[in-house]
């Protein structure tokens, strides 16, 4: 599934090279959730940077979030752990739970891979809001 989501953005991308910004999320995205965690990196850093030039700080926040996931699959928490610094400043409540809520995969093994990910960086599974209702 994921590899034929990469295998579509990358195509869209060849065939529109002044692609939207949302082009860049799915594919970091796929290719994470793929397992091209370099090449996802390298997506997910350009995702941030555009964010930035285009003031679209919802994508700029996503690809930290990313890069932070990506990071962490691949054992290097220092850097995970810098990218999910980025994410609570604009977001101090992140939680898994707000994970659940926006990503939904058909396989659920994908979606706890996405959550472990996160779990091993300290992520708690509700926001302070959360654990006080």
């Amino acid at each position: 599934m994921f590899d034929k989501a990469v295998e579509v953005m990358k195509r869209a991308m060849r065939l529109s090279p002044y692609y939207p910004i949302w082009y860049l999320s799915n594919l970091g995205e796929a290719l994470t959730m793929a397992g091209y965690l370099k090449e996802a990196i390298s997506v997910n850093h350009k995702l941030v940077e555009r964010g930035q030039k285009e003031k679209n700080q919802n994508y700029e926040i996503a690809g930290h979030a990313w890069l932070a996931i990506g990071y962490s699959m691949l054992g290097r928490d220092a850097e995970a752990r810098s990218h999910v610094a980025e994410v609570l400043k604009v977001y101090p409540d992140w939680s898994l739970e707000f994970e659940r809520e926006v990503y939904s995969y058909k396989n659920s093994a994908d979606l706890e891979r996405h959550l472990d990910a996160l779990r091993k960086l300290g992520i708690p599974e509700k926001s302070p809001q959360q654990r006080s209702d």
